[in-house]
Parts: C-alpha cells; structure tokens; sequence
C-alpha cells in the first residue's frame, strides 16, 4: 500500500532507515557514496567571526540553505523545528546547538552539531546539518572544539560536497549513504534527472540510453547504478542525494 501511494503521489524515491532482510527482500538497497571524518584538531585559519546562532539568523539560514543545490526542501519554520526536535542527536541522548559564521556582518555559513551531555552515549560532537562556505563551516568546526569542549566532532559527507575538499587532512573512512533507498519508478526518476545528468556531460541520446539500460537491471543494480553503492561509486556519473542521517533522519 505504501509502495501503491507513492507512486500515486509522483514520487520517485523513498528513503527507508532500515538496512536489514526485510528491507532488501522489499527492493529497499544500499546506496551513495559518504566520506565520514573525524575532525580532532584545528582546520585552516578562518578570518571570520563563530557564535553561536540567533533567531533573527534563521533567515540567513534559508538563504543559504536554498542556494545548496542538492538539498531537502523545507521552510525556514520546517528547518527550525527539525532544530528543535533533535531527532537524531536525541538517539544519542544529545542535545543540539546551531552555529554560524559571519564575516563583515554577513552570515555566510552555519553547522547544526550535536553536542554531548553527561548522559550521551557518545562523548564527541555530532554535525547534523550544515552549509555555507566551506571554508566557514570549516571555521564553526573550530571553534566548536574550543567553545563546547569536544575532544573531536565527527560528519559525513556526500561525495559531491565540496566540503570534502577542506577535510582531506583528516582521518576519513568511505562508506554508503544512511539507511536504503526504495526507486518507485526509475523511467519518472530519470526524467527528473535529466537536466542534471544533461549538465555533466550526457546528451539526448545517451539519456535515452541509460533508459533501456535501467529497463534491464534489477531493483538492486538499478540502485548501484544510479548512485553508487557503499564506498564504491559506478562508472555512471553518480546522481547526488543529501545525507539521509542527521537533521532529516526519520
């Protein structure tokens, strides 16, 4: 039934945090491509100024949360209360903390960070949410060593944020993507795509190609196909997806 509403609805993905049999038996599979960091020491010089967020922030928030091309949509006031919630740090029995970077009085990037209480079952830091500059992310990171104490903070990271690049230094491991993604309809997916796949270097034709490709695949394959599966990415160009784990995690 809920495989029938959704692709009454138009949609074409479902994301599923379970990774177990049940899932894979119902066409649920691993998918993306993550960088998770461990960020123990101090990253480049950031010549901006961290505090920690106001209300008023919460709009310069939205603006660069809309500019971020591969993200959830969400109003400001959505965004806030998945703040406020803390649904994923509240696993861990954290609480959550917003933090922005502003240079010449222009915030130009935030992070949300879980942070450790004395009941935690982890002692570091959680990033459940960021963007910006990366140079001013990486800046937030800093200071939030220092501000709240941690002995490290830890983040994943989808292959094609440029994040990544301000983070090579640190102790890295490759993993997939939380959870599992169900394809409801892989033809509607890829129409939705094409401009995407148009803009890295696909043409009509070979668009139409990875059409019947896909016609031809299993569930399973289709989804290793598309997005790349665990650590490993396809000779496809993978088609990016936000995290799944952190603010969004459902």
């Amino acid at each position: 039934e809920v495989y029938s509403f959704i692709d009454k609805a138009g949609a074409s993905l479902l994301f599923v945090s379970g990774d177990r049999g049940l899932y894979r038996r119902n066409d649920c599979h691993p998918f993306g491509s993550v960088s998770e960091y461990t960020i123990s020491g101090p990253l480049a010089g950031y010549g901006g100024e961290v505090r920690e967020w106001e209300k008023s922030d919460l709009f310069h928030i939205d603006r660069i949360r809309r500019d971020t091309a591969v993200r959830y949509e969400a109003t400001p006031w959505e965004w806030s209360a998945l703040v406020q919630s803390g649904g994923y740090a509240s696993i861990f029995k954290m609480g959550q903390e917003v933090l922005v970077s502003e240079r010449d009085g222009a915030v130009e990037a935030y992070a949300v960070i879980g942070i450790p209480t004395e009941n935690s079952a982890h002692k570091h830091g959680i990033v459940t949410d960021w963007g910006g500059n990366p140079q001013g992310v990486c800046g937030i990171f800093s200071k939030a060593l220092e501000m709240k104490g941690l002995e490290r903070i830890e983040i994943s990271v989808p292959f094609h944020d440029s994040l990544n690049q301000h983070l090579s230094g640190h102790r890295m491991k490759k993993t997939g993507n939380g959870g599992t993604v169900y394809i409801v309809n892989h033809a509607r997916l890829i129409g939705q795509v094409t401009p995407y796949l148009l803009s890295s270097g696909y043409t009509e034709e070979t668009v139409n190609d990875l059409k019947q490709k896909l016609d031809l695949l299993t569930a399973e394959e289709r989804t290793a196909h598309l997005f790349g599966s665990g650590a490993e990415k396809t000779n496809m160009i993978p088609v990016p997806l936000p995290s799944t784990t952190g603010l969004w995690y459902v």
